[in-house]
This record gives C-alpha cells, structure tokens and sequence, in this order.
C-alpha cells in the first residue's frame, strides 16, 4: 500500500478504535504484547527503582562510597510512564541476562536458547570445542524465534528500533562500507545508500525472521558505522514506527517489539542529538510520535532535576506514547507490557551480579497490582512465556533453555521444579547464580593467560595498569576491573544477601559452598556444546 503521512495514519487509527473493538471480539482471551528491550539500562535510570537497594549501580556505589563510584551519578529520575508500570504490574527482582551484552542478549530474548546455542555461534565455534560469546551471536533465517511462534499462532508481529542481530548472510552491513564519517546524508548518492540499507534490513527481517511489520531500524550501534552527521539516536522517529504499527494491525492480536536503542551508556546529552538525524537519513522535519525535547528540559526544571537525567525521559516519553496508544484502542487490560533492558551499563560484558536487570510486567486483565516476583527468571524465559500466554506450546527444542514464569507472574504457586540455579556466559568466563550465592570461573586460554600475567607483573614493577580482561583485549571491559575488586581471580564466590556489589571474594573462606558451587556449574554445563576449562571437558 502506498505509505500516508505517519502522521496522519496514527491518528486514522486512534479514530477507528471503537469500530475495531467490536472486530477483536473473536480474539478476546489472546492477550497482545509489547516488549519494551532498553540498550545499557541501569536501575537508577528508572524513578520507582533507582533507590531501591535491590540492584547494583552506580548511584548505589557512590552512596556507599565505593572509589571506582565514576561520573554523574544523581538517580533522581522523571519516569512516571515506566514507574507506573511497576504500580500496576509485577517487579522481577532477579532477572537477569544469561549474556550481558547487546547481541547475545537479545539473541536470546527472542529465540530462548543461550547465546552458546544459537546456530549462528555455532559455526563460528563448533560444538566440542572452547567458544568466546561477545557480538557474535546472530540470529539465522533457519531457526524460530518468538516473533514466529506467535505468527504462527495468528499474531501481527512488528519490531523497530534496534535490531544487532544480523548475520553474514543478509549483507546488510555491506552497505556500511561505502560510507566516510564525513558523509554529507544530504547528497543524494548518500541518501541513496542510507535508504538502501533500511530497505535491505525491512525486507530480511519481513521476509526471514517472522515480522510482518518491520521499521525504522537501527542495524546496530549507528555510531559505528554512518556518517558522523546521523549517528546518535532518534527516538520520536522510531516511537513513529511503533505507532504505524498499532495503527494497522491493533483489530487482531499483536506483538509488538520496541527495541529501544537508548539509554545506551548513563547520562548521555539529549541536547547533542540531532532531532533530524536517523539511520534512514535526514529528516525534513523532527518526527512529532512522542512529547517534544524542549518539553522534557521544561518538566524536569519544574521537578528540579537535573538535566544530565533528561535521557531517562526521552524513554520515558517513548513508552508512554506506546501505552496511550493501546489505551486509546480500548486494549489495556489485556495486553501485556514487558519493560526489560539488555544489560546494565554496570558489570556489563562480565558475569557480575551487572547481569541482573530491571525488569516490569504488566497485565490488568492477569496481573494484580504491586506483585513482586523473587523467582530466578531471565531473558531466555520470555518466548515460552508469551507463547504460554498466547495459548500456545513451542514448537521445537532449539527455545528449550527457557521456561515459562507465567504462574509466577500471574499469582499462581511457584513450580517445585522451578530452577534454584541459573548459568551465565560471556568470553571466557561462565557463572552459576542462586537465591544466595554467585561462583564466577574465569577460564582464559593460555595465550590470553600469559599476557594477562605480564601485564600483571609490569603493573607490579610500576609499569603502568592492568587493562587486558578476560575476554582477552585492553578495552571493552567496561570499567568491571576497577569496579569489582577481585576481577582478575580465576574463582570469586560472592554472598548476595551480604555482598550485592560483589566486592568481597570469599573463594578460600568458604571452600564446602565454592565446591558445591563448581559442581552446579558442571551441572549446568554438560547438555551445552561447547567445553570449558576442567567444567567440561571433550
């Protein structure tokens, strides 16, 4: 169909709510689903829980006086639409991402395997062998994914926002060769090249992952790859896209995935990005899906907050156009609205207690109000969940790592078979976690060992830092070895009750709990495919 004005096609839809209403009635008891996944959100970047002393971050560690505490570090936050999420649904007070970091994690939100399954992974590091999980963890044509299973089970799939999962095979990042970071997007051949690759990456994600609608996408980190005149982030643009969305498809049951690509890092200026620029090109003018910049300086000078915190609003804004969207449809009491972040900025990249995330639930029609859920649950939990949800049973065993916290979420007795302990993995290290006790196991192959020792030993003679970590380079540690003291040991066991933000390793004070530990991480291990150290071995 020729493509209306953005606008104007929302506000046709809003207009119609009534009459469609009427249409859904065969549909009722399918509830619809909006995923909110924020990129690099850390607790204190949300109102309702930045005070809470139920996560790490670095509002916390500077309360507590902890020296690596780095930055602006204000938790004062204006988030009434995503607090008032928290109010009306369920909090998730241990979940977390099995894999840390952009790509893996998200691999995993929607296909429901750990990243060290997916087949992508799978060719690169072949099972049996020793892996490295960083951003190479794509999603494949081949495989299901939670966008299919619920197509097939009669649901409008859409997404925006960023995607970061593409692999070799789709060429998108082909395009990404032919730019120079001083790329005028206004030149035609530029705006030629910028629009090819949105339409390259609309019609593998229609055509290969299961999305009926696919949008305002960002192939990954823009800033890694556009002209320098378009990096950044652009949330009214892709908030646009989501509406679009609702507008067509909201008559039947939807899923609607919102990758939000902010906050992206903590406290980054709102006022730096340019309301034109997108990873399509320039606009002509600032889209208008969500209040305007100059409002979100206005409100947070009125609640006396500063605007260093202006970030956490502009999401805010997003989520509370998408909510007023469905509400204005008539379709709030039976739609589920996750709000989840695919790592925080804190511990990102490591197995750090980092790994746990905000995460909030909403459903009136199931859901009662205030609900806290203490369960160990994950990202990899969130396609047998909806699916559940949506009346349906997964189709094949490559989503099998998940499973459905359904009954938690909605009051119902907890499974006695539920899980009381949960893996993660990123590099080379891997990580069991209990209600009480985190085993971390940094296993480094011998070359990266011995320049870690090196390096150890000139830091020793007073020869600068240590800076190569365990995924084996001298950057993208993400601060994790200034911020957790006992980073470079091989074996660290932590107390949560006692010891949130890790900064006691008590390996050598509790041997009979660290060999209980190792033994679950054997456990946890051995239906994986691929070895680790002395865990697993050929």
């Amino acid at each position: 169909m020729d493509r209306m004005n953005r606008r104007e096609f929302c506000k046709v839809g809003l207009s119609v709510a009534a009459g469609a209403a009427a249409a859904r009635s065969e549909y009722v008891a399918r509830p619809n689903i909006v995923l909110f996944y924020a990129d690099d959100l850390d607790a204190d970047e949300i109102g309702c829980l930045a005070a809470s002393k139920n996560y790490p971050h670095y509002t916390g560690a500077a309360r507590l006086g902890f020296a690596a505490a780095r930055g602006y570090a204000d938790a004062r936050m204006l988030t009434p639409n995503i607090d008032a999420l928290a109010r009306e649904g369920a909090e998730f007070r241990r979940f977390y991402a099995t894999s840390p970091v952009c790509t893996p994690s998200r691999c995993s939100i929607l296909t429901g395997h750990y990243a060290s399954r997916a087949p992508g992974f799978m060719e690169r590091y072949p099972a049996g062998g020793p892996s490295v999980i960083t951003w190479n963890t794509p999603i494949m044509r081949e495989e299901t994914n939670v966008a299919k299973e619920l197509k097939r089970l009669g649901y409008a799939t859409g997404m925006v926002g960023k995607w970061h999962n593409f692999p070799g095979q789709e060429r998108v990042a082909e395009i990404d060769k032919s730019f120079a970071e001083q790329d005028d997007p206004r030149d035609s051949k530029i705006k030629r090249r910028l629009e090819q690759k949105q339409e390259r990456a609309r019609i593998a994600l229609t055509e290969h992952y299961g999305w009926d609608f696919a949008d305002r996408i960002n192939y990954g980190n823009t800033e890694q790859s556009l002209p320098v005149a378009v990096r950044g982030q652009n949330l009214e643009w892709h908030t646009e896209g989501a509406l679009e969305f609702l507008a067509r498809n909201h008559i039947k049951p939807f899923f609607l995935y919102y990758a939000l690509p902010v906050p992206h890092g903590q406290y980054n200026n709102l006022r730096k990005l340019d309301s034109l620029a997108t990873a399509a090109g320039m606009l002509d003018k600032p889209a208008g899906g969500q209040p305007s910049r100059a409002s979100i300086h206005e409100r947070l000078k009125a609640a006396g907050i500063d605007e260093r915190n202006a970030m956490a609003t502009w999401m805010d804004d997003a989520v509370g156009a998408i909510l007023k969207a469905v509400d204005q449809y008539g379709l709030t009491r039976n739609t589920i609205v996750l709000f989840i972040s695919d790592n925080p900025t804190r511990g990102k990249n490591s197995c750090y207690e980092g790994a746990r995330l905000p995460a909030l639930v909403r459903w009136p029609a199931r859901l009662k109000p205030g609900t806290k859920v203490d369960a160990l649950c994950a990202n990899v939990d969130i396609p047998a969940t909806l699916i559940e949800a949506a009346g349906g049973k997964l189709s094949g065993a490559a989503m099998g790592d998940g499973r459905s916290f359904l009954p938690q979420m909605t009051g119902s007795p907890q499974p006695p078979d539920w899980r009381r302990q949960l893996l993660l993995e990123i590099h080379h290290s891997r990580a069991v976690v209990t209600r009480q006790w985190k085993y971390i196991a940094n296993r480094a192959p011998a070359e990266i060992a011995a320049a870690m020792q090196a390096e150890a030993k000139a830091v020793a003679e007073g020869k600068g830092e240590r800076t190569i970590g365990w995924n084996g380079l001298n950057h993208h540690n993400f601060n994790a070895e200034r911020d957790f003291p006992a980073y470079f040991d091989t074996d660290q066991l932590y107390d949560l009750d006692q010891d949130l933000y890790e900064r006691r390793n008590l390996a050598a004070a509790k041997p009979d709990i660290l060999a209980d530990m190792k033994k679950r991480l054997c456990e946890l291990l051995a239906p994986l495919p691929h070895t680790f150290g002395e865990f697993k071995t050929e």
